[in-house]
């Protein structure tokens, strides 16, 4: 292999959502503000519930978001064999050196969507463990979003358990 391998577990769809998720945040956070202010000074009765209501599923989409952010979208393998775990905005969330032990297993669950009406998908990822416990997952997605990559992983590990 004279590159790097750039395995991709999400496209960049992925990176819009998040600007997208971290903007309806932000606006409702902004919004649950305004209200509980206008409740403080007493400018308008009854709206502090309204505050705290849209506060609450402000910090509810936030907090998607951080777990989101926290996954990884891309896995490169380097020429050395050292794998390098990018996240959203292709910032480098953690590299595993070349020969370090690491297990890898493929996850899937069945989620429910609303989307003008309820609609059942699966999801899948990939986590990696490292030595010293810490499981990074990727970008949940999919399954037939993720085979090209699956696939390139699978055949990357069978040729490094090949005896040389």
């Amino acid at each position: 292999m004279t590159g790097a391998q750039d395995l991709r577990f999400a496209g960049p769809a992925a990176e819009l959502g998040a600007l997208v998720l971290g903007g309806v945040g932000l606006v409702m956070a902004l919004l649950a503000v305004g209200l509980l202010l206008v409740a403080a000074l007493g400018l308008q009765a009854g709206v502090a519930p309204g505050g705290l209501a849209v506060g609450a599923m402000a910090a509810l989409l936030l907090w998607q978001l951080r777990g989101d952010l926290r996954r990884f979208r891309s896995l490169r393998i380097e020429p050395d064999g050292a794998w390098v775990l990018v996240g959203p905005f292709r910032r480098e969330l953690d590299r595993l050196p070349a020969g370090q032990p690491r297990a890898i297993a493929w996850q899937q669950r069945r989620v429910m969507r609303f989307v003008g009406t309820v609609r059942v998908d699966t999801e899948g990822w990939l986590e990696i463990e490292t030595p010293d416990g810490r499981v990074r997952e990727s970008a949940h997605a999919p399954p037939e979003a993720q085979a090209t990559a699956r696939a390139s992983l699978d055949a990357h590990l069978r040729a490094a358990a090949r005896p040389r």
